[in-house]
């Protein structure tokens, strides 16, 4: 008995060396608020003059920037160092060294975020900060938080300049993706902080990246029912299920993000609408479907509309028969043209069935290149890297200057790195 006291008085030493008494709570409970647009009149605000609200209002704007509102990158940056320069100077106050360190690095770590889209040697620079004071806390402290910061550099390096030979001898280390990956899995299902952000991460990567949708759900999923007054997370759950053929349940969120846009909207609230269209057209609601497509085209009549009226609504039949196949459904005839089986790959895939994507594309006779990337991204969320391997080395041999001007260059080029830091770093 006298064991376990000594026991539980030294964790609430511990405990309260890193969190400050009333920070933990309130930045919760205000990010809870960020993360719903709800602004409440009663949170409670601990420490009113300690300058916490700071911390805060630097996080909304982060997460503002991430929803692709408010792009005043540069405003954005000279708050997040003068935030630096006064936790340094001991400005914001009633916060504990370990709280002082780790708000230090997410700042860090969030210059570089901003500024990614333009790497500079000022963005690097904040990537060596942030990792060196991430790898500090998590030797003293071996606390969830502290490891978010390294897991990120793991992955972030290996994604975006895995073939950069200058950017890895300048910063004088590498990226690790699949032990970055692991450490935000363990962290997305903690308790801690950065939570919310890992899910965030790891939703991005899986779903906006590799569109693999059958591993991003598990992370969205968790946003959701964590965060369920939030219209981005139900987004995220609904964009899953949509991709990963639960059409109807997908609608059903689709519908009721809809109905709440206001004046001031968000990107993914457009998109939200596109999806509930196409929800509409792949159940047969097609005069609700086109009413609904309309709605989006007074928003704003683009890219978005017109790739979907011009390529999406062609497509409406073959991807019903890959959703909706009865459950004693035998496979696919592939005595079809070329031309056709590319097209049934590329609704396979975008449906999450990636083996019967693999297949079609292997009965393809005379494979054109687009045959060879849609494997490519294929067999990489098959977690095939061997095989992805020698896909990009015959894409990059006989092809040189294919994926080069491939309208989705960026994100291919980002799958191409994840494969190559797979393989280097299995060696």
């Amino acid at each position: 008995m006298k064991r376990n006291k000594l026991i539980t008085a030294i964790m609430l030493i511990f405990t309260s060396l890193l969190f400050s008494e009333g920070f933990s709570e309130y930045f919760k409970l205000r990010t809870a608020e960020i993360y719903t647009q709800n602004h409440s009149d009663s949170t409670i605000v601990l420490n009113d003059n300690a300058g916490w609200e700071r911390i805060t209002d630097i996080y909304n704007g982060l997460y503002r920037f991430r929803l692709n509102k408010d792009q005043d990158t540069d405003a954005l940056s000279d708050r997040i160092e003068t935030l630096i320069d006064d936790i340094d100077d001991e400005k914001i106050k009633n916060l504990t060294t370990y709280e002082n360190d780790l708000i230090t690095a997410f700042l860090y770590g969030s210059l570089a975020y901003i500024h990614s889209g333009e790497p500079s040697y000022s963005m690097f620079s904040s990537v060596k900060k942030a990792r060196k004071l991430f790898i500090r806390l998590s030797k003293d402290f071996k606390k969830p938080d502290s490891e978010f910061g390294t897991a990120l550099t793991d992955i972030a390096l290996g994604m975006y300049f895995q073939d950069s030979f200058w950017i890895r001898s300048v910063l004088g280390y590498e990226g690790k993706i699949q032990k970055g990956l692991k450490k935000l899995d363990a962290i997305a299902f903690s308790e801690c902080m950065t939570t919310a952000e890992a899910n965030m991460f790891l939703t991005e990567y899986y779903a906006g990246v590799l569109q693999d949708h059958r591993r991003s759900i598990k992370y969205s999923q968790n946003l959701y029912s964590v965060y369920p007054g939030s219209k981005y997370f139900a987004y995220l759950y609904a964009r899953d299920l949509y991709h990963t053929g639960k059409v109807k349940e997908a609608y059903l969120f689709f519908k009721k993000i809809n109905d709440g846009i206001g004046d001031e909207y968000f990107g993914f609230e457009y998109e939200s609408v596109i999806y509930e269209a196409k929800c509409l057209f792949l159940t047969g609601s097609d005069d609700r479907a086109k009413a609904v497509l309309e709605y989006a085209e007074n928003i704003h009549k683009g890219y978005l509309t017109d790739k979907f009226r011009n390529e999406w609504l062609f497509s409406v039949r073959l991807r019903q028969e890959a959703v909706f196949r009865p459950a004693n459904y035998s496979g696919d005839p592939y005595s079809v043209s070329d031309d056709e089986l590319l097209r049934k790959a590329v609704i396979y895939f975008d449906h999450g069935f990636f083996r019967e994507a693999a297949r079609s594309v292997e009965n393809i006779e005379n494979k054109t290149p687009e045959a060879f990337l849609i494997l490519l991204r294929t067999v990489v969320n098959m977690a095939d890297f061997t095989k992805a391997a020698r896909i990009i080395d015959l894409l990059e041999d006989n092809y040189p200057d294919f994926m080069d001007d491939d309208p989705d260059r960026l994100r291919v080029e980002m799958i191409k790195n994840i494969v190559l830091n797979y393989m280097e770093t299995v060696k």
